[in-house]
C-alpha cells in the first residue's frame, strides 16, 4: 500500500515540477478504491496531458475521471476540464456535450453557475 501511495506522490511531484511524462508514468501506476483519490489521479494525468498540448488524451482522462465513481463534488470539475480540453482540440460538439451534462446533471454545482457562457462559446465556435 505504501508503494502504491508513493506512486501517487511521485506523480504529483513530477506534475508540479513540470516533468509531465514522468508524472503520467507514476500516476498510471497508482490505483485506489477511495472515492476521490482514484479520480484525482486520473484527472491529474489529464492535467499532465494538457500541459503537453495533448488535448484529446487529456479529454479522455477527464472523461474517465468523470465516469468513475460519479459524485456531486468532483464530477462537474472533471466535466468542465474535459470541455475545455475538447475546445483546445477543436472538438466543440464534444465540449458542448460536457458543458450540457454539467447543466443537466449538476445544476447546483459551482461549475454550473457559469456554464451558460461555456455553452454559448462552444455553440458559437460550431457556427464558424
Amino acid at each position: 500500500p505504501s508503494g502504491n501511495l508513493a506512486n501517487y506522490y511521485a506523480g504529483l511531484s513530477y506534475l508540479y515540477t513540470g516533468e509531465y511524462e514522468n508524472a503520467i508514468h507514476y500516476l498510471k501506476k497508482f490505483s485506489a478504491d477511495d472515492l476521490l483519490m482514484g479520480n484525482l489521479a486520473i484527472a491529474n494525468i489529464g492535467d499532465a496531458y494538457m500541459q503537453l498540448g495533448k488535448y484529446k488524451e487529456a479529454a479522455e482522462q477527464y472523461k474517465k475521471a468523470a465516469a468513475t465513481k460519479t459524485n456531486d463534488f468532483s464530477t462537474p470539475v472533471f466535466l468542465l476540464k474535459r470541455g475545455l480540453a475538447l475546445e483546445k482540440a477543436g472538438d466543440y460538439q464534444g465540449a458542448l456535450k460536457s458543458y450540457e451534462q454539467i447543466e443537466k446533471d449538476f445544476p447546483a454545482s459551482p461549475e454550473a453557475r457559469d456554464i451558460e457562457k461555456y455553452i454559448e462559446r462552444a455553440q458559437l465556435q460550431m457556427t464558424k
